[in-house]
């Protein structure tokens, strides 16, 4: 280094200040699809992992995957670890379900199963993870009646099996039609509880603490928790059954309270917004796949501040009837993800993902490379 016009006394050594060098790009480098009808064998089930920029792709299928085992019904992605949920499989009786983890490029494949499984558990129906902790749920188990419903928590490795149970859970509430997990919450839902009014349910990560919400206005039918999302202040509840299946969302503190109530501007009666929800620290991201704005069952997403304003509403740019755009959604903060597993449907029902911008711009599909018809490619998202 040349300094000029000063005069540096012996002994005194300088050195050139250290250049920052620039922080890479913080999120997820993966994005996981899940199409739980693929087959051959009949619905047995795939997974497609990609790049964040739909490239890359690389198909997952389980090792002994069978006949309706719907793996890929579900898919949770943290860190450098994939789940996916195998419902149907039949270790331990018909539609007992299962649960495969594995690394980012699909290898190191290892298998997880309730220890108390049992026919018709439907163990993998939703899933959730963060860096340490795997959630599963089993809506139709019987512990606290026909189809009441639990939810387990695991290591990454399947170890350290820890059971949930709703404490007032009752026959057919299906505890655990959507589970979500953020680093110090889990959050399961009972969308059947009280005649289909619906409840949520969150607890520590130890599955302690537990706190149940509702809905301040629920009725009967609304299906509060048909779908759940969690962020480090916000609990995101989907209630697709509400106001004639117009379909509501509402947003919580994690104490359950502050209740905000969101519904599209434009909402009519079987569009089902709240089907699925995806929540940032910022914005919050709801399916309406019943919406009918380019034909019956097109389907739609909105997106949204936390406190409800800002709509953005999204479609598919060639979109059509029976596509269900908006079953499954998901963001990264940066971007937004949108299933839609009937694509195609009655002609080939492939299932397509749709790339948006926070904004609603910038639109990019993807299709799989090696899908059958009927695939449901899109259904799960994460």
């Amino acid at each position: 280094m040349k300094i000029s016009g000063v005069k540096i006394p012996a002994g005194v050594t300088i050195t050139a200040p250290t250049q920052e060098q620039p922080q890479a790009p913080s999120g997820p480098s993966k994005f996981v699809v899940g199409a739980r009808r693929f087959g051959p064998p009949t619905q047995a089930g795939a997974a497609y992992i990609y790049n964040m920029d739909g490239t890359g792709e690389q198909k997952i299928t389980a090792s002994d995957g069978a006949e309706y085992d719907l793996f890929g019904g579900s898919v949770a992605i943290h860190g450098d670890k994939i789940v996916v949920g195998a419902s149907g499989d039949d270790d331990s009786g018909s539609y007992s379900g299962s649960v495969y983890v594995y690394n980012l490029d699909g290898t190191g494949e290892q298998k997880i199963t309730a220890s108390d499984g049992a026919q018709n558990d439907g163990f993998g129906h939703s899933v959730a993870m963060t860096d340490t902790k795997i959630v599963v749920s089993a809506l139709n188990d019987d512990d606290a009646g026909s189809n009441s419903g639990s939810v387990y928590v695991y290591n990454l490795d399947g170890t350290g099996e820890q059971k949930i149970t709703a404490s007032d859970g009752a026959g057919n509430d299906k505890f655990g039609q959507s589970v979500t997990m953020s680093d110090i919450k889990i959050v399961v839902s009972a969308a059947n509880d009280d005649n289909s009014k619906g409840s949520v349910y969150v607890y520590n990560t130890d599955g302690t603490g537990e706190q149940k919400i509702t809905a301040s206005d629920g009725v009967s039918g609304n299906q509060f928790g048909e779908s759940v999302a969690v962020s480090d202040t916000k609990v995101v509840v989907g209630s697709s059954g509400d106001q004639m299946a117009k379909g509501s969302v509402y947003v919580y503190n994690l104490d359950g309270t502050g209740e905000v109530k969101i519904t599209a501007s434009d909402g009519v009666g079987n569009d089902l917004f709240g089907k699925s929800v995806a929540v940032t620290d910022t914005h919050i991201v709801v399916g309406a796949m019943g919406d009918g704005d380019a034909g019956s069952g097109s389907g739609s997403a909105y997106v949204y501040n936390l406190d409800g304003t800002g709509e953005v509403k999204i479609t598919a740019s060639d979109g059509a009837s029976g596509d269900r755009f908006g079953g499954a959604v998901y963001t990264d903060g940066q971007n937004i993800f949108v299933g839609a597993g009937d694509a195609g449907y009655p002609a080939e029902g492939y299932g397509s993902v749709y790339i948006y911008n926070m904004d609603g711009t910038g639109e990019q599909k993807i299709v799989p490379t090696i899908s059958p018809a009927g695939g449901g490619f899109g259904g799960s998202i994460a």
